[in-house]
């Protein structure tokens, strides 16, 4: 894909972006090919101050196709795009200003593209002067794009972001806002924040160059609280110290078998206020979860063809406030999605997400909660991950017997119960996640009745299986921790 140079000769990706046109607040823009593969759908999503100048009713897009010549992205038409009003819509209506979201979209034969690297950009005049972490905010163009490439023999659609962008935030409150980066091809996807886009120049020979906006710093917060995304999760934190009109963009790129093949930028302002409504929110799981703490992230695991149940509860400190509780990600984007429900009572809200992992699957689905109360939001992110337990050695619990493992978690020695409704050519053994034997524990007949077994162990610490075999074949499976 094209990309846009930054002043300094960096890179800064092929979407030059951010703002807020006098009122302009933010936008992205994404290319998704449509079912039956016929027609790609352009789409450019700009949000703004309802207080202020209107949203264009069309928007003015600049197509470049990429020269393999050269090795330049060359300007190849101009078009206009209209808003698409049945998918406009007002975001956050309440004090101090509300947002309202402009959708334009443009259909576009799949068969005007040929094989190759496109990239569209769309630029409008003039930056928020209310901005405060750059310099003359008022005299820099908003400038949002997107590239993709184009395949003969495979489907492509660039990244998007699943949930609308936040725009209220209190002051010295910690925050939490996951765009969640999403590829619905399944293209590796890597994020990070950059520094927003001025202007855009290009000629009718030469690739667009985009200027970063001059004095630009990241939103001012607490020393503990600095503004970052995780580059795992997506998940964008800070606690703001300064009240104000912040802005900050991140880009998305995709891979396909380690090629860059697509990007997408999304530019947000951040409006941070004083929480003198009370309406601070907090949001914590039910269902017992994991952290990771190299990618410092939360997460349950799921085993394909078995139901999940996730549950979280949400409490908004004014009872009067309008308080709801949303779930987003790849689990509700499946043929068959999962599902949520929150139910209020009180100051509280209680959801709970049902899934079952389709067979096969064994990515990372990252999953996005949202608690809105009054004017603000706090989003709650969850790493759902195949139990690496099941992989190798599924569970069996047999219908004829019953086995009992005991102390679990164990230490220095394991004891097993088995009560047998018929004599078995037994073998009895630990096994590692992997499905690897580690220890032998019994070998031999064991006749109708109960038994006991007792083994010292041998094994480091860890997880494993207790798995007992009649014939070669698996009667039971028992989880066992050893420590």
């Amino acid at each position: 894909m094209k990309k846009f140079f930054i002043l300094s000769a960096l890179f800064i990706f092929s979407i030059c972006f951010n703002a807020n046109a006098t009122h302009l607040m933010g936008g992205d823009m994404t290319i998704q090919l449509d079912s039956g593969g016929s027609s790609y759908t352009l789409k450019l999503s700009l949000y703004r101050d309802i207080h202020g100048i209107p949203l264009v009713t069309s928007a003015t897009v600049e197509e470049f196709i990429y020269n393999s010549t050269t090795g330049q992205y060359v300007h190849a038409t101009t078009f206009s795009i209209p808003e698409n009003t049945a998918l406009s819509t007002s975001l956050l209506p309440s004090f101090p200003y509300g947002v309202e979201v402009g959708i334009y979209t443009a259909t576009i034969p799949a068969s005007s593209l040929s094989t190759n690297k496109y990239e569209f950009v769309y630029t409008e005049c003039c930056r928020n002067n209310a901005i405060a972490n750059m310099t003359s905010p008022g005299s820099q163009n908003f400038v949002v794009g997107t590239d993709f490439e184009v395949f003969s023999s495979a489907a492509n659609s660039t990244p998007e972001c699943l949930t609308m962008p936040l725009a209220y935030f209190p002051i010295n409150v910690p925050a939490y806002y996951n765009p969640l980066p999403y590829d619905a091809d399944g293209d590796s996807l890597a994020w990070s924040l950059n520094t927003p886009v001025g202007t855009v120049a290009y000629t009718s020979t030469t690739s667009p160059v985009c200027t970063i906006v001059p004095g630009f710093t990241t939103p001012p917060s607490t020393t503990s609280g600095t503004f970052s995304m995780n580059s795992y999760t997506g998940e964008i934190t800070w606690t703001p110290n300064t009240l104000g009109n912040f802005v900050q963009s991140f880009i998305i790129d995709e891979y396909r078998s380690g090629t860059k093949i697509g990007s997408i930028i999304r530019d947000m302002q951040y409006v941070i206020i004083p929480d003198t409504s009370s309406d601070s929110l907090w949001c914590s799981a039910m269902t017992t979860t994991m952290h990771d703490g190299g990618e410092n992230s939360t997460y349950i695991y799921y085993t394909p063809g078995k139901e999940l149940t996730y549950t979280l509860r949400g409490n908004c400190l004014r009872a009067s406030d309008l308080l709801t509780l949303n779930a987003y990600g790849g689990p509700f984007t499946m043929t068959s999605p999962a599902t949520f429900n929150s139910v209020r009572a009180g100051t509280y809200i209680t959801g709970t997400m049902k899934w079952t992992p389709p067979a096969g699957l064994t990515k990372d689905i990252i999953t996005v909660f949202r608690l809105t109360g009054g004017i603000f939001s706090t989003d709650q992110t969850l790493v759902l991950r195949r139990d690496p337990h099941s992989t190798a050695v599924a569970p069996v619990q047999g219908n004829e017997h019953t086995v009992a493992v005991y102390p679990n978690p164990a230490h220095n020695t394991i004891n097993i119960s088995l009560s047998l409704t018929e004599g078995i050519n037994g073998d009895i053994s630990l096994y590692s996640v992997l499905g690897q034997k580690v220890q032998t524990i019994y070998t031999g007949s064991l006749p109708k009745g109960s038994h006991q077994l007792t083994d010292n162990i041998t094994v480091a610490p860890g997880m494993y299986f207790i798995i007992v075999k009649d014939n070669g074949n698996i009667i039971n499976t028992q989880h066992v921790v050893i420590q």
